[in-house]
C-alpha cells in the first residue's frame, strides 16, 4: 500500500496515476492538528510501504512528522513539490528558505516591507522588522483581518483583498503605499507570485522570494514518473 498524503484537489492525480502502474494506493486529506501518534497509527495499518507527501508545500506539519516516522520505521518517504519555473536571475531577487530568513532579510533591505505572503507568520516579522513599517495584503476574511489587528495592526497597513493581481495593480499598490521591499512565496503563477516579481522588477525594488523547497531535504520528486522511479528503487 502506499499513502499519498494531500491537501489539495489536484494530488488526487498521483493516486490515479499509481494505480494504473499497478500499485494499491490510497489518498488521505490531512486534518489540521493531528498529532505524530495519529500518523503513526495510520501507517502501521495495511503494511504502508510507501509515503509520497503532497501536503501544501509551505506546511512544516504534517511533513516533518511523518519524514521522521517514515525513518524510524523504514518506510519509503517522498516529498512530492510540483515543479515551478525557475526564478530569473537578477540582483534585486533574494531567495530564502525559511520564513525567519525573510524576516531577517526584509529588516535589512527596506524602510516599508510589504507581504504578499497573507497571515502566516506575521510574528516573525513583527519580531524581527521592529523599526519598519509593515503593511500586509491578506484575504477579506474576517478572522484573517481579526489576527492581524490582534497583532496590533493598524488598518493602514491592512489591505484586504482577493486575487489574482494583475502586474499593473500589483505596481500601482506596492507604489502607494512605498513599499521598499517585497516579501512573497514561490508560488508560481497559480499562486501569482510571477506578477508580484515583475512589479517589484519594474518599480526597483527588491523582492525576497520564499522557496517552498528544503534544501536539506533529499527525498523531494518533482513528476509523478519521480514517484514511480523512487518506489521502484525501494
Amino acid at each position: 500500500m502506499i499513502l499519498v498524503l494531500a491537501g489539495r484537489t489536484q494530488d488526487r492525480g498521483i493516486v490515479k496515476f499509481l494505480t494504473e502502474q499497478g500499485y494499491q494506493a490510497e489518498l488521505l486529506d490531512l486534518a489540521e492538528g493531528e498529532t505524530a501518534s495519529c500518523y503513526l497509527a495510520i501507517m502501521q495499518r495495511e503494511g504502508i510501504e510507501a509515503i509520497v507527501d503532497a501536503s501544501h508545500p509551505f506546511s512544516k506539519q504534517p511533513s516533518e512528522a511523518v519524514r521522521e516516522i517514515c525513518q524510524e520505521k523504514g518506510i519509503c518517504y517522498l516529498r512530492y513539490l510540483e515543479k515551478e519555473e525557475d526564478l530569473p536571475e537578477h540582483p534585486l531577487i533574494h531567495l530564502v528558505y525559511s520564513w525567519e530568513d525573510a524576516a531577517k532579510k526584509a529588516a535589512k533591505l527596506g524602510s516599508t516591507v510589504f507581504l504578499t505572503t497573507g497571515s502566516n507568520n506575521l510574528e516573525l516579522f513583527l519580531q524581527n522588522c521592529q523599526n519598519q513599517r509593515i503593511v500586509i495584503r491578506v484575504l477579506p476574511e474576517h478572522k484573517v483581518i481579526k489576527k492581524c489587528q490582534d497583532l496590533g495592526f493598524q488598518g493602514r497597513d491592512i489591505i484586504a483583498m482577493q486575487g489574482p493581481y494583475s502586474k499593473e495593480l500589483n505596481k500601482i499598490i506596492f507604489k502607494s503605499y512605498g513599499a521598499s521591499v517585497v516579501v512573497t512565496r514561490e508560488s508560481g503563477k497559480r499562486g501569482g507570485a510571477d506578477t508580484k516579481i515583475a512589479a517589484a522588477m519594474a518599480l526597483k525594488i527588491p523582492v525576497i522570494v520564499i522557496s517552498k523547497k528544503n534544501p536539506h531535504l533529499t527525498e523531494e520528486v518533482k513528476s509523478y514518473e519521480e514517484i514511480l522511479a523512487s518506489i521502484k528503487e525501494g
